[in-house]
């Protein structure tokens, strides 16, 4: 049985944070470091931000130069414990003989300092070879496959299945989550989608889809399929909860709103195929071409470059998401958020406090969990009042 208390009412965990958790570490130790093995990807899906593809592809010897040089920050830092050594693309399986030399390497020669791997994938190379090595290496590497729900979802988003690339991770690292990107045209079904992955034991990260249109409509269908969802997660609360379960951190007024909990050129660094570094994928040639900006040109400490001034007195502006690299991608600069994308966060903000609130009040109020339980009921007034003040 899951308890309610505040201290469980958490927000979603951040990529490093979801495998940190299933490997037992603090992810605020780790140093995350990002490898883009390939421009190359053999799908074009729907939701896809990389716009500027190529056969281009990382090396052997600039995979293990950047990884030898995050690896002795680690050594030099007070700071960091651990590595996060994230394979990306395009589509990683490409260039999967890179990946088979760094692990090894690895495997063979570093001893004091613990390093994960992970794969993003998109789960349609698998071959028999490469599952073999996947599952003798699993104590290494996590093969992180996006999913997208149902067969008819995946077919609609990406073109292809991926089905023995799900079942072979989840069976392989039962522990670790899944990735659910949900675009627009899986709204209606995304009640559904969700329930029959969690039912069959699927940990799921499901996210709005960003930098893409989303019609005013969205925000109404979105509050319909997630209060369905949100009565299945209060009618069995040993589901693990997901989209709507993040929690509000501080207060709707205090000074400072976004965070950087992604670790995007801060406790990240990214490196192209050639060894040019970035603060992540999004800055890189690959999604916005000849406007790439250097890691050393991005600074997320000042406050400038993280608040935007459009937010300025909305209820939910400490809570929403934003990526800062999609912001750059998006508006040409990283503060900037979509605007368009108001209504959605909204209605996911509100069907947050809606979960939150009646989870509380269905158990015995303490001094704290009423406190909560007040400060809920005040965020989703003024929630809703922000909601039709913009629809």
């Amino acid at each position: 049985m899951v308890k309610t208390t505040p201290e469980v009412l958490h927000a979603p965990l951040e990529p490093s944070a979801s495998i940190s958790k299933a490997m037992g570490r603090d992810p605020r130790s780790v140093k995350l470091c990002m490898l883009i093995l390939t421009h190359s990807c053999n799908l074009n899906c729907c939701y896809c931000y990389e716009k500027f593809k190529s056969a281009r592809k990382m090396s052997r010897e600039t995979a293990l130069s950047a990884f030898q040089e995050q690896l002795q920050n680690v050594r030099n830092s007070s700071e960091y414990k651990w590595m996060l050594v994230d394979l990306f693309g395009g589509e990683p399986l490409l260039n999967f003989d890179v990946i088979r030399y760094l692990v090894e390497w690895v495997r063979e020669n570093v001893r004091d300092i613990p390093v994960q791997f992970t794969i993003s994938s998109n789960g349609t190379l698998l071959t028999d070879e490469i599952k073999g090595w996947l599952a003798a290496n699993s104590d290494l590497v996590f093969y992180g496959v996006s999913y997208d729900g149902s067969a008819e979802a995946q077919l609609r988003n990406r073109g292809k299945a991926n089905d023995s690339a799900v079942d072979f991770s989840k069976a392989t690292w039962p522990s670790h989550p899944f990735r659910m990107t949900i675009p627009p045209e899986s709204l209606e079904s995304l009640t559904d989608s969700i329930l029959v992955a969690l039912k069959n034991g699927f940990h799921i990260r499901a996210e709005l889809a960003g930098g893409i249109h989303w019609p005013k409509e969205c925000a109404a269908v979105l509050l319909r399929e997630g209060r369905k969802l949100k009565q299945a997660f209060m009618a069995d609360k040993s589901l693990p909860t997901t989209l709507i379960n993040r929690f509000f951190k501080g207060g709707e007024d205090a000074d400072m709103c976004g965070s950087i909990a992604c670790g995007c050129a801060t406790r990240c660094t990214c490196y192209d195929i050639d060894g040019k570094k970035y603060g992540c994928q999004m800055f890189t040639p690959l999604t916005v071409g000849d406007k790439a900006l250097p890691l050393e040109e991005v600074n997320l400490t000042l406050p400038q470059n993280r608040e935007d001034p459009h937010c300025v007195g909305c209820p939910i502006r400490h809570w929403c998401p934003t990526c800062y690299g999609m912001n750059y991608v998006m508006r040409g600069h990283t503060a900037l958020r979509d605007h368009a994308m108001c209504h959605m966060y909204l209605a996911l903000a509100l069907l947050t406090a809606e979960y939150q609130s009646e989870l509380l009040a269905s158990e015995p109020l303490t001094p704290e969990s009423a406190g909560l339980l007040k400060f809920l009921l005040r965020i989703r007034k003024l929630i809703e009042l922000r909601l039709s003040e913009i629809s």
